[in-house]
């Protein structure tokens, strides 16, 4: 059992105490956003926006009424986590929903769509799937898969599109490491068939850094932290978010951190449409020793 399916159960034991935490903190959130930037129509960069959430949970701060809905001096530590991680998680809803947000990434519409591919039948049909999504889009064929994520990372190229993972033979490893290997972000995915073969080949885009795709449906990064209980309050946010954690990987110490953490997060059915962006700018905000790997869309019909 890994390290996340234990965090989940013992959110599951709390679920009542932690269902009123719910109810209770979004308006607080709420009514405090309204204060700080007005009822609508402000304009923020995601920058703007970080420094008002800061200053709204200094507000916030002092107004949670958690000694009255429950005795803190039996409160287990999860559960103070518990708040806070749901009141971080108010709190950048709130703000989101008072301003219009200008964000740091690029937008997936402004950026160039030439693609480099290893050239195939499965990954022809993937690029005519891709580039409706694209601006200007055209193709550089290369010798491998290799050699499409070194073309992006050399800037010959805006985005690889490589093959990921095969009906049947399951995930690809020697692209995921090349994918790793010269860190590239995610974009978007789709599954490919080809007319009489039984086989079934997911792809994705990939950018040489993270890019603002509209309706995105999960989001990877990599969390540093000296404590590995970090994970229980960041799953506990990206819940009230209408996030679920999808995957996770220690992957040991990293840049003076004793823990790093590969995770990856997929919107919830009936979420907000910008859930997986509210999740990125909550890691914006509360989470500082976080590197984001890319914000990306599932295809599903074609």
């Amino acid at each position: 059992m890994d390290a996340a399916e234990i965090i989940r159960q013992n959110i599951a034991k709390d679920r009542e105490k932690l269902d009123r935490l719910y109810a209770r903190l979004p308006c607080y959130a709420e009514e405090l956003a309204t204060e700080l930037l007005g009822v609508g129509n402000h304009e923020a960069s995601d920058e703007e926006l970080e420094l008002s959430y800061h200053e709204l949970k200094e507000k916030l701060s002092g107004v949670s009424d958690t000694a009255t809905a429950l005795d803190t001096a039996t409160i287990p530590s999860p559960l103070r986590d518990a708040e806070n991680a749901i009141l971080a998680a108010e709190t950048v809803k709130a703000l989101a929903e008072k301003a219009t947000v200008y964000s740091f990434l690029p937008a997936l519409d402004a950026q160039e769509g030439k693609c480099a591919y290893f050239r195939n039948a499965y990954s022809d049909e993937a690029f005519r799937i891709f580039k409706r999504y694209l601006t200007r889009p055209t193709v550089s064929y290369t010798d491998s898969p290799a050699d499409a994520c070194r073309d992006v990372f050399n800037e010959l190229a805006s985005f690889a599109i490589l093959p990921i993972e095969s009906s049947k033979d399951g995930i690809l490893s020697g692209i995921a490491r090349q994918v790793a290997r010269y860190e590239l972000s995610p974009v978007l995915y789709c599954m490919v068939s080809q007319p009489g073969s039984e086989e079934a080949m997911r792809f994705g885009l990939y950018a040489a850094s993270p890019v603002l795709i509209e309706d995105a449906d999960g989001l990877s990064a990599i969390l540093f932290t000296q404590n590995s209980d970090s994970l229980f309050p960041l799953i506990l946010a990206a819940d009230a978010l209408g996030c679920a954690l999808a995957f996770s990987r220690e992957t040991g110490e990293a840049q003076g951190f004793a823990n790093t953490y590969e995770l990856t997060f997929r919107r919830k059915e009936g979420a907000l449409p910008n859930a997986v962006f509210l999740l990125s700018l909550l890691l914006r905000c509360e989470y500082p020793h976080h590197q984001l790997s890319g914000l990306y869309r599932t295809l599903h019909s074609q």
